[in-house]
C-alpha cells in the first residue's frame, strides 16, 4: 500500500519540492540557490524481531537524518522541507521500515524535533503514518525521538506504542522515557 497524501489545503509534495537522485543510504538534492542536502537512513543494528517477538515484527529500524553537503545560501526554501518529507515518505513506500529521529540534548536539536512535528502535522497524512514521541531521560540529559510507522505494518498504535519503548530501552538500557506532546 502506498501512503497517500493528504487532501487539503496544502500542497501536493511532488509539485512543491525538489527532485530526489537515490544514494546508497538515501536521497540527496540540491535546491535552487546550490545548497546540497543528503537525506540518509542508517540501518540500526537489530530489527523488531530481534526485540520482541510479533508475527508482523519483521521491520527493520532505521535513523533518518538529514544535512547540508554543501551550503551555499542562508535564504529560506519552503521546497527544502517539502522534498526532506517526500524523501522520508517515499522510503516508506518503498521498504518494510520504520524510522526515527533523534536528536542530541540541545536547544537546537529540539528545535529540530519541533520541526519534523510541524512537517508531520501539516503534511502527513494520519491515516496511513502514525508518529510518535518520546523523551529518553540519560542521567541529566533529554534526548528527543520520534518514530514513523506505516499503519498498515502494525496491527495496533498500541503495539506500535510499546514496540517504541522497548526499542528505546533496548538502546538507552539505563534510561526512563516519557512522551512528549509538543
Amino acid at each position: 500500500m502506498m501512503i497517500e497524501q493528504p487532501k487539503s489545503r496544502h500542497p501536493k509534495l511532488e509539485d512543491f519540492s525538489y527532485p530526489l537522485r537515490t544514494i546508497s543510504n538515501g536521497y540527496t538534492f540540491v535546491t535552487k540557490y546550490g545548497n546540497e542536502i543528503d537525506l540518509t537512513f542508517s540501518k540500526v543494528g537489530f530489527s523488531l524481531e530481534d526485540i520482541i517477538y510479533y508475527p508482523e515484527a519483521d521491520i527493520d529500524i532505521y535513523e533518518f537524518q538529514f544535512e547540508r553537503r554543501k551550503f551555499i545560501s542562508k535564504k529560506h526554501d519552503i521546497k527544502v522541507s517539502l522534498t526532506i518529507l517526500k524523501g522520508a515518505i517515499e522510503y516508506l513506500n518503498k521498504n518494510r521500515v520504520l524510522f526515527f529521529t533523534a536528536d542530541s540534548p540541545t536547544q537546537k536539536d529540539l528545535e529540530l524535533f519541533k520541526l519534523y512535528d510541524r512537517w508531520y502535522e501539516k503534511y502527513v497524512n494520519k491515516k496511513y503514518v502514525t508518529k510518535l514521541n518520546r523523551i529518553v531521560h540519560l542521567g541529566t540529559n533529554n534526548i528527543y525521538f520520534s518514530c514513523y510507522i506505516r499503519d498498515d505494518f502494525i496491527f495496533s498504535k498500541n503495539k506500535v506504542n510499546s514496540l517504541f519503548d522497548i526499542l528505546l530501552l533496548e538502546i538507552y538500557p539505563r534510561s526512563t522515557l516519557s512522551e512528549f506532546n509538543i
